[in-house]
């Protein structure tokens, strides 16, 4: 495994802290303190009343049946050793614990310490890789944790579509990543044929941080002026 400053790690402890070291640099807050309390929603989209509502309605045992019935049964197994088939074979028996556990979860009267444990597994991004940022992470977790998120998920796609931006392509179901190349292709094309004295700026952003990587105060401030956290 070949570091920043170009050297080369063969011993599998040095590999192994060198993986550890740059994802715990990776998911540090830079700024602790940059204040983010004047965050203003502006223009963005908003809630109906009846969105809202459809968010506030206390969870149900229903959901949890409904959701662990469409997953996937033969995933890898996780940190709980159990694949989904065991859950979906003994449900019967395993149904008061579960449902409860999950409903408590998402209505945020308990959360078990060990409860969004994963294992992490490193995906590599080409033929063949050499540092760990060609490497891409991927979590696999407690069968209970994927009910619990597949449950927020499902509410969350009900209001979703009426809040995501239109020009949002990445991640949205039935849009293509490339439309928004296209997009950009023809703004560029214009800038170099715009004539006059005010011209136009293009900003390359590197949105490394863009995802699983925001702030837990940004969102909160975020959420509660979008109107999200009182449900």
């Amino acid at each position: 495994m070949r570091s920043d400053d170009g050297s080369w790690a063969s011993n599998p402890g040095e590999i192994k802290s060198m993986v550890v070291q740059y994802w715990y640099t990776l998911f540090t807050e830079e700024h602790p303190n940059y204040s983010v309390s004047n965050f203003s929603v502006g223009d963005f989209p908003m809630m109906s009343a009846r969105e809202h509502e459809s968010l506030c309605h206390p969870y149900a045992q229903c959901e949890v049946v409904r959701d662990i019935k469409s997953m996937q049964a033969f995933k890898s197994p996780r940190p709980d050793d159990f694949q989904l088939l065991i859950y979906l074979r003994y449900w019967d028996i395993m149904q008061p614990n579960v449902t409860k556990l999950v409903l408590d979860v998402v209505s945020g009267r308990e959360f078990p310490d060990d409860f969004n444990r994963a294992f992490l597994v490193l995906n590599p991004k080409v033929e063949s890789p050499e540092m760990v940022t060609q490497f891409r992470p991927i979590g696999l977790c407690n069968i209970v944790y994927k009910i619990a998120t597949k449950i927020i998920v499902n509410r969350l796609k009900q209001v979703l579509p009426s809040l995501i931006s239109p020009t949002q392509y990445s991640f949205v179901p039935h849009r293509q990543i490339i439309d928004n190349e296209i997009i950009v292709h023809e703004m560029l094309h214009t800038m170099r044929k715009k004539q006059g004295s005010m011209g136009y700026m293009a900003l390359k952003i590197d949105f490394e941080k863009a995802y699983d990587r925001l702030r837990w105060s940004f969102l909160g401030i975020h959420s509660w002026n979008f109107d999200y956290l009182r449900v």
